[in-house]
């Protein structure tokens, strides 16, 4: 998805972002903190990668937890 972005459009035209996978992708090959000069470590297309897989399975464990929560609220009080 990342290279299909990539080849796809300008990233100088992106600008404002309308979605997350657009922000992260601007990232790519930034520093992770950019005020520290003496900081090797660049967001590279790993970090990405393991950014967006954090958010897919989170939305799914906050999915799980909820109708969790709303059926025993539902056995509790029927």
């Amino acid at each position: 998805m990342i290279n299909e972005y990539q080849q796809g459009t300008n990233m100088d035209e992106q600008k404002p972002y309308t979605g997350f996978f657009q922000v992260m992708v601007s990232l790519l090959g930034t520093p992770m903190n950019p005020n520290d000069e003496d900081q090797p470590y660049i967001v590279g297309r790993e970090n990405i990668k393991a950014i967006m897989l954090d958010m897919v399975v989170a939305s799914f464990d906050t999915i799980t937890t909820a109708i969790e929560w709303t059926l025993s609220e539902l056995l509790r009080h029927p």
